[in-house]
């Protein structure tokens, strides 16, 4: 999770710091190094809510994979 916030505090212009740690969240990493991350909410059975959706800035406009 720490990870993620450090993306967040790098993109100060899009996101704030909040606590995320009661949602799930799915990273994308390179080497071990976390480049992205989603982090959504259920709404419903069938619906999520996209709440912080970040990629570092040195990564944005490649095609980063979410592990499977």
């Amino acid at each position: 999770m720490q990870a993620c916030i450090e993306i967040a505090k790098g993109l100060p212009e899009w996101f704030i710091e909040r606590d995320l740690r009661k949602e799930e969240t799915y990273l994308t990493a390179e080497n071990g190094n976390v480049l992205g991350s989603i982090t959504v909410k259920p709404i419903n059975e069938k619906a999520l809510e996209i709440l912080w959706m970040a990629v570092k800035r040195e990564h944005r406009r490649k095609i980063l994979a979410l592990p499977s």
